[in-house]
């Protein structure tokens, strides 16, 4: 493959695409600063937390624990807004530096399309690429933000590498895959696709095969070493090797779990590139003169092996991990060399009306059997067509994605019949933008919408625990950890580590150095051997616990975050802890994502008693104060049945024993729907 020179080539045009840089960046971080919290969990939550400790000098931890990543070349590039700013505004800074980072793609992109349309028309692509809903990473934590562009620049100078054979392309595209890789693990696919790319290269070079191997020796014996030095290091070390990664090892999915998963992964890719550049890519597939024309082979050649190579891969893994889900963001890094293939395709006119249309079909019709959406924030761009598409025909995800597929394909087809280059470009390239904005207006409203009401929970300052515990704080829960504890962690550093119960608890698994506790006989706090002392201050933001200590001081409350203590005995001691009848409320979304509640659905389960164990040095008095609900209720206290009348306040006391001791005090209700709060319980 020999380099061409495009008709119409006018110079660098670098303004241009400086202009597109700047714009792209100030509507990301226009957009990304109305977001006020992280939504991806844990991915989110991690890369702060790493990010803030390797500003503050203490490395790739989490709350002193050494972390497995091995792919952290994002969390450098992000440790400068802790180094910055506090937790807060170090948020908003690391959200303008994903936008600044990730729309730095325009520039691979462009300076690839100026080779073969000219700087004009290479805008095109540049811009598509910073057009979809993948472009919602730009405020999010996410590794994307860097993976993105490198893979891109990689894939770009992949590219250059088939066109000007002999060059140094080849291994600027290997050392831009390394940096992908070190951004994000699953981008060591780069190096495969690069493989397969030279082979194939070779495999169209005809009767000079055997000199253009012998030219492509260096590299392709580069990419064939990197992989099985890989794959030799995770035989040997497993987990060693992958480090938050490990489990992949043990995946086994079967044929038809990766059958499935291939399915979603290409509806996916499918759908947010706007179902064109794929059906395009498909027809040039398909048509052998476009492998014998220089336009467009060695972008074949990368781009073939680039989309099933990284559906395969995100196939496999989404299969190991039985997620019932596409990941939208797995596959985002073949759009833009679709979107390049696509312009380049159209503009010279290289595969005929009737194999685009076949090709259409082929990629449009099998869209109506899209399954239905298991989780919107992963499955960003089919949700928004799904979105739009329900509220003008009420219709199941398959039908709506299905029916504007063929739309859009029917659309491109009639421009590519009625007109003529460059008016094919610009007009398909048009109807493409338009559906990938409407995709990121839907995406971006979601994202955005759901982000506040999460939001909505926490007090007016997300340093709540730093601006009231003066020193290290040790987070502490019995039952669960809270669904509001990572977004807390990420705003307050002084949370140090968790106290966790020895038994099985609900919700995510508590991150960072984790301490298991238990109560003694006279109520004082065990942490168990080779653990640090417990810190001076304790947050407990259990949804079903509330403690009282020996001399400590509750230093702030708040409804849904719980309680900060200061404990001046050593160890501490409980004076009360009350297991509630029913579990905060909190943020509720449906179970594929879609729909979110604040307050919380009144479907809460409730277990039928209010139950409070007490060390007391001597007799007292418990007083609990209820505020009646929408009905009638009542419980059972001190052997007696106490009425609740609708919206009055009552108030219960009951002796309590010395010692430890324990009162139950069932209730009539089982869910939250009308039913009375508990104001306060005192001992």
């Amino acid at each position: 493959m020999t380099e061409v020179q495009p008709e119409g080539h006018r110079g660098p045009g670098w303004l241009w695409v400086a202009v597109l840089y700047v714009a792209a960046v100030a509507v990301y971080v226009a957009v990304g600063t109305r977001q006020p919290v992280p939504l991806v969990s844990p991915d989110e939550y991690t890369y702060g937390a790493l990010a803030r400790s390797l500003a503050h000098g203490h490395g790739l931890t989490i709350m002193g624990q050494s972390a497995s990543l091995r792919a952290a070349l994002y969390v450098f590039l992000l440790a400068p807004s802790w180094v910055l700013s506090g937790n807060v505004h170090a948020y908003d800074l690391a959200k303008i530096t994903g936008a600044i980072l990730v729309c730095t793609t325009v520039f691979p992109v462009w300076a690839l399309a100026r080779e073969y349309v000219g700087p004009k028309v290479a805008l095109i692509p540049a811009a598509l690429a910073v057009a979809g809903t993948w472009m919602t990473s730009a405020s999010l934590v996410l590794t994307e933000n860097v993976a993105y562009p490198l893979s891109t620049a990689a894939l770009c100078a992949g590219v250059m590498a088939l066109r000007r054979p002999g060059g140094r392309w080849t291994w600027w595209a290997i050392g831009l895959a390394v940096l992908a890789s070190a951004a994000r693990m699953q981008m060591v696919v780069l190096f495969a696709v690069l493989l397969c790319a030279l082979l194939i290269d070779v495999v169209l070079a005809g009767d000079a095969r055997t000199a253009r191997l012998h030219e492509r020796r260096a590299p392709l014996a580069a990419l064939a070493g990197i992989l099985l030095v890989g794959v030799i290091a995770v035989v040997v070390s497993g987990s060693s090797a992958l480090g938050s990664y490990s489990d992949v090892q043990h995946f086994s999915p079967s044929l038809g779990d990766i059958a499935s998963a291939v399915g979603r992964q290409w509806i996916s890719l499918t759908v947010m590139t706007a179902v064109v550049p794929m059906a395009v890519g498909l027809a040039a597939a398909l048509t052998p003169g476009a492998w014998r024309d220089e336009r467009t082979a060695a972008l074949l050649a990368i781009t073939v092996p680039l989309v099933v190579l990284v559906v395969l891969e995100s196939a496999w893994f989404n299969a190991g991990l039985h997620a019932p889900h596409a990941i939208q963001r797995y596959v985002q890094y073949a759009a833009p060399l679709l979107f390049l293939l696509m312009v380049v395709v159209l503009s010279g006119r290289l595969v005929s009306l009737r194999v685009l249309a076949l090709a259409s079909a082929l990629v449009s019709l099998p869209l109506f059997a899209a399954p239905a959406i298991n989780r919107a924030v992963e499955e960003r761009a089919v949700y928004a067509v799904w979105r739009r598409m329900h509220e003008l025909l009420g219709s199941s995800a398959g039908i709506g994605i299905g029916v504007l597929a063929v739309l859009v394909a029917l659309g491109a087809l009639a421009l590519v019949w009625r007109t003529r280059p460059p008016a094919t470009v610009y007009g398909v390239a048009g109807l493409v933008l338009v559906v990938l904005l409407i995709q990121s207006q839907a995406g971006w409203q979601w994202q955005i919408d759901l982000s506040r009401a999460f939001r909505a929970q926490f007090p007016a300052d997300l340093a709540w625990v730093d601006h009231h515990a003066d020193g290290p704080t040790a987070r502490i829960f019995a039952f669960g950890n809270s669904p509001l504890s990572d977004t807390a962690g990420f705003f307050n550093e002084r949370i140090t580590e968790t106290l966790v119960p020895p038994a099985k608890y609900v919700g995510r698994p508590a991150s960072g150095r984790t301490c298991q506790w238990s109560v003694g006989a006279a109520g004082q706090l065990v942490t168990q051997a080779g653990c640090a002392a417990t810190p001076a201050r304790i947050w407990n933001n259990d949804p079903l616990l509330r403690l009282s200590f020996k001399d400590g001081d509750v230093l702030a409350r708040h409804v849904r975050l719980g309680q900060v203590f200061a404990l001046r005995a050593r160890p501490p001691r409980l004076r009360s802890a009350t297991i509630l009848p029913c579990n905060l409320a909190t943020l509720a979304i449906s179970d594929n994502g879609v729909s979110f509640h604040w307050p919380r659905p009144v479907d809460v389960v409730c277990n039928g008693t209010l139950t409070v164990r007490t060390w007391l040095d001597r007799p007292a008095t418990m007083t609990l104060r209820f505020r009646g609900g929408a009905t009638d209720h009542s419980i059972r206290a001190g052997g007696r049945v106490v009425r609740l009348p609708a919206g009055v306040v009552t108030t219960v006391r009951l002796p309590v024993a010395a010692g430890p001791a324990q009162t139950d005090v069932p209730i009539d209700w089982r869910t939250t729907d009308g039913a009375p709060a508990i104001l306060g319980i005192d001992v």
